[in-house]
């Protein structure tokens, strides 16, 4: 049936999109782990700031899940817990960014030995687990706020790491280690733009409850 997973009839028991759901979380946190590994082990800050920016995308992602079934059990009001959510995430997006940015500054003036061709290996790995991700959520399509936000959380990963790895390209092919904390400080700006837009949306929606 479309939009259900193989097996369901899409009738009031339909869970698929809980099981979608998860599958998405446990593949998105093993991707974080992934790029926070090769990142160390590589010396790429870049390689760290993409796994921040995962870690903080699969933390929205497991609120989308409980979401999901809150819903369903009719166990509290959407809105209300995306509000919160985007608080949160907000926050850890914010922290993150700032440390990115100083570790980023700091690199840039004592650059240190990075792996290229490894980061470009994680990256590309990134970028396909991330595509597998985005086919997951395409085989339960939903048109709700909560299925459009993990569908936006999934794509800015992608074309996250896919930068990446053309940076790591790029320093493989020149030399220039300055590139691995300029495309870091370029992240971390970008971070903090979606820290004051998930602010405001969360903003807005908890408004909006009060009204």
């Amino acid at each position: 049936m479309e939009n259900h997973l193989s097996g369901c009839n899409g009738g009031i028991g339909c869970v698929c999109e809980e099981k979608s759901y998860w599958a998405v979380l446990v593949l998105g946190a093993g991707i974080a782990l992934m790029e926070f590994v090769g990142g160390f082990l590589s010396g790429s800050l870049a390689l760290l700031s993409d796994a921040f920016h995962v870690v903080a995308d699969t933390g929205s992602n497991g609120v989308s899940l409980f979401v999901a079934y809150a819903v369903r059990k009719n166990l509290w009001e959407e809105r209300k817990l995306r509000a919160v959510s985007g608080y949160a995430g907000a926050l850890f997006l914010g922290f993150a960014a700032i440390w990115i940015f100083l570790e980023a500054l700091e690199r840039i003036f004592f650059p240190n030995e990075i792996s290229a061709w490894s980061v470009v290996a994680i990256a590309l790995l990134g970028a396909y687990l991330n595509y597998r991700q985005h086919r997951m959520l395409v085989a339960t399509h939903r048109s709700h706020v909560t299925h459009e936000s993990m569908r936006f959380h999934v794509h800015s990963d992608l074309v996250q790491s896919l930068l990446v790895a053309a940076a790591g390209v790029t320093i493989a092919l020149t030399g220039e280690r300055i590139v691995d904390p300029l495309f870091s400080v370029a992240v971390a700006v970008y971070m903090f733009f979606l820290t004051i837009r998930l602010s405001r949306r969360s903003k807005a929606t908890w408004d909006g409850l009060r009204s």
